[in-house]
């Protein structure tokens, strides 16, 4: 079963998200078998029509500013006035971009890891060999990155890996705004792929992201089912664990027993 990759000591699949099929347990432990993986996640049955405790956010087309509320269309002008929205080489991120996510991490409400070194932000951006695209917002008065994103392409949909803005513009300059629309219009009408997505369902909620591009931009949730597999040992923890989930304080503990308790379905 290819298509998965390994991601923060997890399978997780790393194609189009529709071509993920439902495994079965022999299949999962043979994927897991040598890995070094700890856990395995199985998304399936994409898009079904009814709701479930799992989900893509995503938009399957470009509306231009019609599609906009009045006051997301305002805001949209005024960062596209103020802000230079651009493709950039990974370079300029290696020179201006940790300063956008050190203080981007450290407005987040809730932390699920720690904020890595300077040394490694600039180490994980010469290993990227992804397919997609690095995006820039620039303060045109200034010229100051404000604000980036990572872009995925996956076969023919586009994925929002990673939006970061330096918390102090945001209310000022709408750098969100003016990112998300400048993607939509390029993945959706210039290259016309089938969607974009901002991923799936987010386990330890640090941003709000996902409900703003469904109020803002017109995404929406296309439910999906998950099943989580583990290494013998973190499945006798989890089970231990599980009944206690609601006393659980540790982040990644309590992110693992709140994806358990969705495959289960509560």
């Amino acid at each position: 079963m290819e298509g998965y990759v390994y991601y923060q000591r997890s399978l997780i699949w790393g194609k189009e998200p529709s071509a993920e099929k439902r495994l079965s347990k022999t299949e999962a432990r043979r994927l897991l078998k040598g890995s070094g993986a700890l856990l395995l996640r199985n998304l399936y049955d994409f898009d079904c029509p009814e709701e479930t405790q799992f989900w893509h956010v995503l938009k399957e087309s470009f509306g231009g500013m019609d599609e906009l509320t009045s006051k997301t269309r305002n805001m949209v002008r005024k960062a596209i006035s103020l802000l230079d929205v651009r493709i950039i080489d990974k370079s300029v991120l290696m020179e201006q971009g940790y300063e956008v996510y050190i203080s981007a991490y450290e407005s987040y409400q809730k932390k699920s890891d720690t904020p890595v070194s300077l040394e490694k932000f600039i180490s994980a951006l010469k290993k990227d060999q992804s397919e997609g695209h690095y995006w820039g917002c620039f303060e045109k008065e200034s010229g100051k990155l404000i604000a980036y994103a990572h872009t995925v392409i996956r076969d023919t949909v586009c994925i929002y890996s990673s939006l970061k803005a330096i918390p102090g513009y945001l209310k000022l300059h709408y750098p969100f705004y003016g990112l998300i629309f400048t993607m939509n219009e390029y993945y959706l009408d210039t290259l016309k792929l089938k969607y974009v997505s901002d991923g799936a369902r987010s386990i330890t909620n640090h941003s709000n992201i996902q409900s703003f591009l469904v109020d803002r931009f017109k995404f929406r949730k296309a439910w999906c089912r998950i099943s989580v597999y583990y290494v013998w040992w973190l499945h006798l923890l989890v089970k231990m664990l599980f009944p206690f989930r609601g006393m659980i304080s540790n982040v990644k503990i309590k992110a693992i027993l709140t994806q358990e308790a969705w495959a289960q379905g509560y």
